[in-house]
């Protein structure tokens, strides 16, 4: 070889290592960081089905979980509407191809837009493991093998929550955690139901440990459809959890509560069902009660111990309708972006003093409401609409929308609900009908 062919070659390996680099999985449903966020590049800067569409894919059913990706394979829940079953899906990230499908369940139930197929499933890379609102839980390795099963429902009593089960496992650091934070008095249910979280070994569901978390809330506003978050405080991991009443820390070990932030509801409200899951970056975490019914909330995550009051969080936002009542935040590049649900507004924050950078309004007649989580990456935050709208928004210093894209699937009523996921160069739109890839 000449010396010029090999520097060549050199600069290419060094060109395709870096970009391997930069490729994330999105193991989870808020991704590689557990925020909403992934340091991927290279993103397309408009959603378009001319210019940038890779593939589109029917759906076997609907459902509101999140595509999972891990490498070349990407993972949905989905439930068919006519016969109730409930499927593992497996495709090709390269061009759609089913690669498998795996019926896991025969007893779909649905309860407005939400179905059994609202978790979203969760992955190693080694294997993938996906819950129902059912109850049902699987792993499965990454060919579609059914390596065990088991029911939480009929291990641990109904669910017992209005709207249907719909929190996300968390696997991290060889356990995969399960939260059943519910009513303690439901129809047909005998004696007094438990909140708890569960600790299992993702080898075979066997269980770890059952911590029970009690709280003082009522009703409605015991339950929570929200998905446990790791995050670390002095060098030392915590699992925050929350219900309407209060966000807990925990240790990953044994479940034991290290702290308490709360009440949200001192008035005790019984209908504040919390749906917005914990989200923490830059030394905080931040929060709200459910139903617009509160400020958000930053709080310092050092020092934290026992029960802390409200009134001594960092800052609040208190402005009417800002809150969200569905959508998770998103942490990204050091600044927290809220979506406020009732105004379709959203807000890009600075998340160490709460100050409002910029705020922009969506609110369209004859569009529906948000209740997708947005999503953060190259400079951009990507967000879905029930309605089917799918947009692009700048991260930067001033509110831009850089893109909208008419679906033209979903409604009210059964909506685009998943939020965006993102991995390998592309940005992946689940809506009840259809998973579309897109690239730059």
């Amino acid at each position: 070889m000449t010396l010029n062919r090999v520097v060549g070659l050199v600069c290419v390996a060094t060109v395709v290592c870096a970009s391997a680099v930069r490729a994330e999985n999105w193991p989870n449903w808020r991704g590689p960081n557990y925020d909403g966020s992934t340091s991927e590049t290279n993103l397309p800067d408009t959603l378009n089905l001319d210019k940038n569409l890779a593939w589109k894919v029917a759906a076997p059913g609907r459902g509101g979980a999140t595509p999972i990706i891990w490498g070349d394979k990407v993972f949905i829940s989905s439930a068919d509407d006519a016969t109730k079953e409930l499927y593992a899906v497996c495709y090709n990230r390269k061009d759609g191809a089913v690669l498998w499908k795996q019926k896991l369940s025969s007893n779909d139930t649905a309860n407005g837009r939400n179905n059994s197929a609202s978790p979203s499933p969760v992955t190693d890379g080694s294997s993938v493991y996906f819950l129902y609102g059912n109850g049902d839980l699987a792993g499965l390795d990454m060919d579609g093998k059914i390596l065990w099963q088991k029911n939480i429902v009929k291990d641990y009593g109904t669910f017992s929550i209005q709207w249907g089960y719909g929190n996300s496992p968390l696997l991290f650091k060889g356990k995969l955690y399960i939260t059943v934070l519910r009513r303690d008095k439901w129809k047909g249910a005998e004696g007094t139901l438990e909140s708890f979280l569960l600790a299992l070994s993702p080898k075979d569901g066997s269980v770890i440990w059952k911590h029970v978390r009690p709280t003082d809330a009522v009703a409605e506003t015991q339950e929570s459809y929200a998905t446990p978050m790791p995050v670390e405080v002095n060098g030392k991991t915590q699992l925050l959890i929350n219900d309407g009443e209060y966000m807990t820390g925990h240790d990953p070990e044994t479940g034991t509560e290290l702290w308490r932030f709360g009440s949200y509801t001192p008035t005790k409200n019984p209908d504040r069902r919390m749906v917005v899951s914990p989200i923490a970056g830059a030394g905080h975490f931040y929060c709200t009660a459910a139903k617009t019914a509160s400020p958000i909330y930053g709080v310092k995550l050092d020092g934290l111990a026992n029960t802390v009051k409200t009134s001594a969080a960092a800052w609040t936002i208190d402005e009417k309708n800002s809150q969200p009542d569905c959508t998770t935040p998103l942490f990204y590049n050091n600044n927290l972006f809220v979506m406020s649900d009732k105004m379709s507004a959203l807000m890009k924050i600075e998340p160490k003093t709460g100050k409002k950078i910029w705020s922009g309004s969506l609110l369209e007649k004859g569009k529906g409401v948000f209740r997708a989580s947005p999503t953060g990456g190259d400079g951009k935050v990507y967000l879905v609409r029930v309605t089917g709208e799918a947009y692009v928004f700048s991260a930067g210093d001033e509110y831009k929308v850089l893109s909208e894209l008419a679906l033209g699937e979903g409604s009210e009523n059964i909506g685009c609900v998943s939020s965006v996921a993102i991995s390998g160069g592309n940005v992946f739109v689940r809506t009840p009908k259809h998973l579309y890839c897109f690239k730059k």
